[in-house]
């Protein structure tokens, strides 16, 4: 493929899976700032295990979901890296406590279940799931099984964490381009692709994770505080979330075990004008650098559509890729170093504790901005709602283009032709 197919293919990408959000009359509150980085020793280590869960597909047949389990422990972490998500970059490095004993005296633990974006994988976003682990939950994230239109038979990714075929940056971009036109054109499809390859495997994993819970002998029996349960997502996996509690037009599919959903860069089709439906808290975070995926539904709505509590956090020089895993830096590091990823886990736990623990002391982060957000807004009580900032402007030429986006993939075409070394997954 050439240069310029790649360069197509790149801006096309990021227009269809990046959203934006206009510009809004509310008037910003004064400023009150707080340090996004994560000051407080987190009282656990990371323990880290993966499993094949049970799961029976679309069609009947069974099948397994490789998935990522990360869980508070007290042994010692060690050096880790996870398998490689996107060549050229280095796979992700941490500390993890590989398959170590549960902290199950301080239990039952919250779970989060997350879900990844599209093409991605489980590990996809890695860096959220260890913090939220070592302060105290139990997080699963599954490979799902993205696939290719317009049969949506032959299964592709840029990494997996279980077996599966994955390819090359720029070949798997010219795919999701295909996908993304197709499904952008047919609303129907977009909704039968969602139910049947994310919404439902979403819910299976639950099932298996509460299975496991309740099952003797399991590692993590008794781990899981069963009526504490939330969900998160990036990009497609935040589309899914918003179908998986309540915005379905298959309400069949509304999981009532969920009680709390943050959504990170996700699209708000094809839920558009059903938004409303989904009844428990949620966070929508965003990126300046953000553009829409359909420029009739921008992704202002997710949160203009929300009931009481929602919370809305545009970052600062952000764009879709910032909610993946921060490139080429340890992510025990990372969260502490790199002011976005740190924003990402500080907002992302405050919550988690305030709306699944019920912790009123995470309303000290909730209840201010910081230094990595261009704009924050949110209601905890309807009628009492608070803006910090000036929601950015979008579109070419106001610096709220996919300009991140689109020097993201422009670096990876061009090391397309560079060797380089990259630590063994252990």
């Amino acid at each position: 493929m050439d240069d310029a197919r790649a360069a197509r293919s790149g801006r096309h990408l990021s227009g269809l899976l990046i959203a934006c959000s206009l510009a809004v009359g509310a008037a910003p509150a004064a400023e009150e700032r707080a340090d996004a980085t994560p000051t407080a020793a987190a009282p656990f280590s990371v323990g880290y295990r993966v499993c094949e869960l049970p799961y029976t597909d679309h069609n009947g047949v069974k099948a397994a979901l490789t998935t990522a389990v990360w869980y508070p422990t007290r042994a010692a972490a060690k050096a880790y890296a996870y398998p490689p998500q996107t060549a050229p970059r280095r796979p992700p490095r941490t500390r993890l406590a590989l398959d170590a004993a549960p902290a199950g005296d301080a239990g039952p633990f919250p779970l989060v279940l997350f879900i990844h974006g599209g093409f991605g994988c489980a590990v996809s976003n890695a860096f959220l799931c260890e913090h939220l682990a070592a302060n105290g939950y139990v997080v699963c994230a599954s490979d799902y099984s993205d696939r290719l239109a317009p049969d949506f038979r032959e299964q592709l990714a840029f990494g997996r964490l279980g077996p599966g075929r994955t390819g090359r940056p720029w070949r798997v971009l010219v795919e999701v381009g295909r996908w993304a036109r197709y499904v952008h054109a047919d609303h129907d499809a977009f909704v039968r692709y969602i139910n049947s390859f994310r919404v439902k495997p979403a819910s299976a994993s639950l099932d298996a994770m509460i299975d496991l819970n309740r099952k003797t002998g399991s590692p993590f029996h008794g781990l899981i505080d069963e009526k504490r349960i939330g969900v998160a997502g990036h990009s497609m996996g935040g589309t899914t979330v918003q179908g998986l509690c309540g915005a379905n037009t298959r309400s069949e599919l509304t999981d009532s075990r969920i009680r709390a959903a943050l959504i990170l860069s996700a699209a708000v089709n094809p839920w558009e004008g059903r938004l409303d439906r989904i009844t428990i808290p949620r966070m929508l975070m965003y990126g300046d650098h953000d553009e829409p995926v359909n420029p009739r539904f921008p992704r202002r709505l997710g949160y203009l559509q929300a009931v009481a509590p929602r919370y809305w956090l545009i970052l600062k020089d952000a764009h879709h890729v910032t909610f993946g895993n921060p490139p080429d830096e340890d992510l025990s590091v990372a969260r502490r170093s790199d002011p976005k990823a740190a924003a990402i886990c500080r907002y992302g736990l405050a919550f988690f504790d305030r709306h699944l623990r019920k912790d009123r002391r995470a309303d000290a982060v909730l209840s201010r901005t910081d230094k990595a957000l261009t704009y924050y807004r949110y209601e905890v009580v309807t009628g009492r709602e608070r803006v910090f900032g000036m929601e950015p402007p979008y579109g070419p030429g106001t610096g709220g283009d996919s300009g991140g986006v689109r020097h993201f993939i422009r670096n990876l075409w061009r090391k397309r032709l560079t060797p380089t070394s990259r630590p063994a997954h252990r």
